[in-house]
């Protein structure tokens, strides 16, 4: 026999007599499938939040939702000073200055980082609806929207707080409320030590403790935080409004003002007076009205000791101390410490006349001089 050939046969006779222990024996799958455990090992504690015990499957998940808690804003635009706790989340603000042209609203100037957002916020302008709400008219975007508006009338709450029986009409208000029941004010401000039950009130309070340059209207000297709060204000100079009711072609400074001025066309006005039964499409309206019954005056003056019903007729008041005027007429340059007197001076160029005599026909500027007009017919 070749010597190869007895060499094969005795390490064949060798292999098939040894029978490895426990220990000794571990294939390929055994030892993947130990690896695999040990991994599951690592994450079956996964490391837990100790302010509001939520859980996260990476170390690093669980340090950016700490700046929830603590405020901290790790990551901050160069272009705007705008602060945020993720990377991710600067990146994508930071497409905003990139993509500000190709992605921005022709008819308003906002921004957005995604066409889709832009497409969607396209709506607020167009009023581009497709769905409308058998009770009351409202128009809305799309059916999800008009099922949850739905509720409003029909008072269904489908989405109920397990720990406390509390119904919600919408899912996002279920799990809002659901931070009351986690660890109160488990959100501290790393500043001054003061805590909060919710992120939003953090945020909020933070805000007092940076010290932001203010930006100024030039026009008036007012101050904002905010870019975007400031160029609304110029608005008011500019008059540009590019918000438009596609009812009536009323243009507006605001969508939340459209948005409340679309109400008028419903007729709609759910909120009625208890008193003399007036009926306002705003409960805000109704509180200032109920004012005049029980003669509540809240704003006073600090210069002359005059109350008011409204916190608007207070501020026009104390331009009477200060002596500003901010409105003037582009005519002849008159001025006025009310927008309202600017607008009934023009007429006097127009020669609008809007209120007439019932009985004659005969037109005034305003209605004042058509009241003292009235009391000739009276005599």
């Amino acid at each position: 026999m070749p010597l190869k050939r007895e060499i094969q046969e005795y390490l064949i006779e060798k292999h098939n007599d040894y029978i490895p222990t426990e220990s000794e024996f571990i294939c390929s799958q055994t030892m993947m499938s130990s690896q695999k455990a040990a991994q599951k090992t690592k994450t079956a504690h996964p490391p837990k939040c100790d302010q509001c015990g939520r859980g996260f499957t990476k170390k690093g998940h669980l340090r950016n939702h700490m700046r929830t808690h603590n405020g901290e804003s790790s990551f901050t635009c160069q272009q705007c000073g705008k602060g945020f706790t993720q990377k991710s989340n600067l990146r994508n603000h930071i497409k905003i200055h990139i993509a500000k042209n190709a992605l921005t609203s022709q008819q308003c100037g906002k921004s957005f980082n995604h066409k889709d957002y832009l497409k969607r916020h396209m709506r607020v302008h167009t009023i581009e609806t497709s769905h409308t709400c058998p009770q009351c008219g409202k128009s809305l975007a799309d059916e999800s929207i008009c099922i949850a508006h739905m509720r409003s009338h029909t008072g269904e709450k489908p989405f109920a707080c397990d720990q406390c029986g509390k119904s919600y009409t919408s899912r996002s208000n279920l799990k809002y409320h659901m931070n009351v029941h986690a660890n109160e004010n488990s959100f501290m401000c790393h500043h001054c030590g003061v805590r909060f039950r919710r992120s939003a009130q953090l945020k909020k309070h933070v805000k007092t403790h940076i010290e932001l340059v203010p930006l100024m209207c030039r026009q008036c000297g007012k101050t904002f935080s905010t870019k975007e709060n400031l160029e609304v204000h110029m608005r008011n100079y500019s008059k540009e409004r590019p918000y438009t009711c596609q009812q009536c072609g009323k243009r507006f400074i605001r969508n939340a003002s459209l948005k409340e001025h679309m109400i008028i066309h419903t007729g709609e006005k759910p909120h009625i007076c208890q008193h003399c039964g007036k009926s306002c499409f705003r409960k805000a309206y109704l509180d200032i009205h109920i004012r005049v019954h029980t003669g509540e005056k809240p704003y006073t003056c600090q210069d002359c000791g005059k109350s008011f019903i409204r916190k608007a007729h207070l501020n026009t008041h104390a331009k009477v101390h200060s002596g500003e005027k901010p409105y003037s007429c582009e005519l002849c340059g008159k001025t006025s410490y009310r927008k309202e007197d600017i607008k009934r001076h023009m007429r006097v160029h127009t020669g609008e006349r809007p209120y007439r005599c019932s009985k004659y026909g005969k037109g005034f500027t305003c209605t004042r001089s058509l009241r003292r007009h009235t009391k000739i017919h009276l005599l």
